[in-house]
């Protein structure tokens, strides 16, 4: 770990930039914020590090879409096992369960209890102490490295019990702007982290686990995370197993649910080729299609009035979502029935 810290500092140490200004404070999330996660497994570069990067991800292939709720730790499923956390995110998997995570903050640190998902087999995964995600504020000039040691197990139900003990430490990288398919933010500030875990039981893997986090300012969440993992089955090299993308949208955040957004008319809802677009918005905008699960099927360049072909979408639901200057305006489901 030692090694991991002293090359991440001495890269980014020179080019790092007497005049950064950019720092991310403590943004909590609120109980009753709504907030979706979009995530993709392709691979992609995570981009340079140090002072005034250009981060461009505006294009990435499909995305699966996941919509959370902060709710009180008491009134989420497996709360018994995480008596420590003063927050849960809980999840929708699709139409298979949930799943809840166990967060505290303390001092501006955010510290991860474990989850408990409820699906086919029910895994409940804890911690024997929090591992620390991240610490707030987060400042661009700080090289300081935050580490922290664990163990925990998994329980796959009645099935299996994994045993695991890990290490995680994250440093600052790099700062300036990103663009997402969720729009530009400037002022961002990247993470770069690395995870070390080791799992028995059934069992013996060594998973090392390279992420990069953007925070942009007043999110309580990062816009963006990129994840690679690389897994080692008895000392044998695996090579990547995992890459996975992730984009966190907080446009509903603090109690602005979907139904109080700006109102979106679409008709004829069920519809069959065409649908007609119409709403209050200025100038042009963009309406993204997705499936019910969240993948993106089609996108278009629209004004305030519109008619679609739709010719092309499969019998099924599906969600409409306009976007004006990169940031939600509305969003509405309708149904294609041929």
């Amino acid at each position: 770990m030692k090694n991991f810290s002293t090359l991440v500092l001495a890269a980014f140490i020179l080019p790092m930039f007497v005049n950064a200004q950019v720092i991310i404070t403590d943004i909590q999330p609120e109980v009753g914020d709504q907030f979706i996660m979009r995530m993709t497994t392709s691979e992609m570069s995570t981009g340079q590090s140090g002072a005034n990067a250009e981060w461009d991800f505006s294009t990435m292939g499909a995305m699966y879409m996941l919509d959370y709720t902060v709710t009180n730790p008491e009134e989420a499923l497996g709360f018994e096992s995480f008596p420590e956390s003063t927050v849960a995110w809980v999840g929708t998997i699709l139409d298979v369960g949930t799943i809840q995570g166990f967060l505290s903050f303390e001092d501006g640190t955010m510290y991860d209890h474990g989850s408990y998902a409820e699906d086919y087999f029910n895994i409940l995964t804890t911690y024997n102490e929090p591992i620390t995600r991240f610490r707030f504020p987060i400042n661009a000039l700080d090289l300081d490295t935050i580490s922290t040691t664990y163990t925990g197990t998994t329980a796959v139900g009645d099935l299996y019990t994994l045993n695991y003990v890990g290490t995680r430490e994250y440093v600052v990288d790099g700062y300036g702007s990103i663009i997402t398919p969720l729009g530009s933010f400037p002022n961002a500030v990247r993470v770069a982290a690395i995870q070390v875990e080791t799992t028995t039981g059934v069992m013996l893997i060594k998973d090392i686990t390279y992420e990069y986090s953007w925070f942009v300012p007043e999110y309580p969440v990062p816009i963006m995370t990129i994840s690679n993992t690389e897994t080692w089955d008895m000392g044998e090299y695996e090579g990547v197993v995992f890459s996975n993308v992730y984009l966190y949208e907080y446009n509903v955040a603090s109690g602005i649910a979907e139904n109080d957004l700006p109102a979106l008319n679409l008709f004829p809802n069920p519809a069959q080729n065409e649908i007609t677009i119409q709403s209050d918005f200025r100038g042009q905008a963009v309406l993204n299609i997705y499936t019910v699960d969240g993948k993106k099927v089609d996108e278009y360049n629209i004004r305030n009035i519109e008619t679609i072909d739709i010719s092309a979408l499969i019998p099924g639901f599906y969600i409409a979502e306009v976007r004006s200057d990169g940031s939600l305006y509305s969003r509405t489901r309708f149904v294609v029935s041929k």
